[in-house]
């Protein structure tokens, strides 16, 4: 059970493939062990396909159970038996979907041995922090944030991907009624606060609004696009055959997964004279409507 730890920090690295409808990541979970006799791990993941899943390095056995993939049959026609086990699949994917056995060499140990701070990190995001923990988005094993409990923090390893999604992800792609469409794609949670279709449709993850953690977030995209993320951008890079582009965003405020999302595409950037610290992003041909939108002053976002 999820009870029996502490949701430290989600770090997740994912490749959006845009013309392919797909993604590839890996997802990492970092909880901190309330007792030692724990058993396995639940999680929740829908639409995902996992290929490996490992805690503290070591491979472990899982099983993933998808109770929304199919409700009923596709030929069921009787609206008051489907939305009888559609709430009943709901309930069964409350407490997470994918079952990760503690692998038996795995042990719980206590952190005495490892060296915390004296003063707690706050939730506040400040430069220092940003500048620190670009360089350790993926230094799992040598940089993990200090557990909150009697026990050293433990990380869950989930390779996998998904294509053609469903729910919760939605790529936007010339088609026949839209031959002129910009490709892009974005995230989005729907109206039960990401119980079906929220940020476990495309990340592993703790998918509960009680359930908050920091985040480390890497998107790999076409060289051509733009990454937009929740969080602080630390870090943008482009490989060395110029193909694909690496941003980096932080995330230090304890957050829950179904309020981060993200979306990718040729975005261009305008900011407001009068709004200097939020930046806007819009399709090529959508800056001049978003030039004359953010023209005039609104006094939430003036500082």
């Amino acid at each position: 059970m999820m009870s029996d730890f502490e949701y430290l920090q989600q770090r997740l690295r994912l490749h959006v493939d845009l013309m392919g409808r797909r993604l590839e990541g890996v997802s990492e979970l970092i909880l901190a062990p309330k007792i030692d006799s724990i058993k396995r791990i639940r999680v929740h993941c829908r639409q995902c396909v996992v290929s490996k899943v490992t805690v503290n390095g070591v491979e472990a056995r899982f099983e993933h159970h998808d109770f929304l993939s199919e409700v009923v049959q596709e030929s069921y026609r009787d609206w008051n038996s489907f939305d009888l086990f559609y709430r009943g699949a709901i309930v069964a994917s409350k407490e997470g979907t994918l079952v990760i056995e503690m692998p038996p060499t795995v042990r719980i140990v206590d952190q005495n041995d490892s060296t915390v701070d004296d003063e707690k990190k706050s939730d506040g995001e400040t430069a220092t922090d940003d500048e620190r923990d670009a360089t350790a988005v993926w230094d799992s094993s040598n940089h993990l944030p200090p557990s909150s409990t009697a026990f050293a923090p433990v990380v869950v390893r989930i390779e996998y991907t998904v294509s053609n999604p469903r729910g919760g992800v939605r790529f936007m792609l010339p088609d026949a009624l839209h031959p002129e469409r910009v490709p892009h794609m974005y995230t989005y949670c729907g109206p039960f606060g990401g119980l079906c279709d929220g940020a476990r449709t495309w990340m592993p993850c703790r998918d509960l609004l009680s359930d908050k953690c920091t985040f480390r977030v890497e998107l790999i995209v076409p060289a051509s696009c733009v990454a937009v993320c929740s969080g602080r951008l630390v870090g943008q890079s482009l490989d060395a055959h110029k193909l694909h582009r690496s941003f980096r965003f932080v995330i230090n405020t304890k957050t829950s997964c179904s309020l981060v999302g993200f979306a990718v595409g040729p975005f261009r950037m305008h900011i407001a004279e009068h709004m200097p610290r939020v930046a806007h992003f819009c399709l090529p041909d959508r800056v001049a409507d978003l030039t004359t939108s953010t023209q005039f002053r609104d006094p939430h976002f003036v500082t």
